[in-house]
């Protein structure tokens, strides 16, 4: 499935996860060479990482999880440091500035055919994963 997709599929699984105009906008421009590890990724976040936010399964077996699908999920910039990357690290949901915590992560290059950041926070009063940025690395990534 290409990335120029991702909107509809956004659409199809909006009730359990978000995806942000700002990363759908990047998704179409991306040159990643395997849009489906992208797809593979967001399942993950919209199936598996609310049952890891709700304690239904632990750490240990996301980890697992994320291991299968061949990512690493990991924190991003500290957030004492993000704001020096302007607004890159923060979305608007909701009416709030969010900060975008997190990231799924594959490959280690800085070439953005072969790398993969997916950013992302998560929504308590929701119980939602919004993403905020992918699927290349944001700007002033230190990861």
């Amino acid at each position: 499935m290409a990335l120029g997709r991702l909107e509809d599929w956004t659409a199809e699984h909006c009730d359990q996860i978000v995806v942000l105009p700002r990363a759908i906008a990047a998704a179409k421009k991306s040159e990643y060479h395997a849009p489906q590890h992208v797809f593979d990724a967001l399942e993950l976040l919209a199936n598996e990482y609310p049952r890891l936010k709700s304690g239904e399964i632990a750490h240990a077996h996301f980890t697992q999880r994320c291991a299968e699908v061949g990512v690493d999920y990991k924190r991003s910039v500290d957030r004492s440091i993000a704001g020096e990357a302007g607004e890159e690290y923060f979305v608007r949901w909701k009416g709030r500035r969010r900060f975008l915590n997190h990231h799924l992560c594959r490959g280690t290059a800085r070439d953005p055919r072969f790398t993969m950041r997916i950013y992302f926070t998560w929504d308590d009063e929701d119980q939602v994963v919004v993403v905020g940025w992918l699927p290349s690395h944001l700007t002033a990534s230190m990861s």
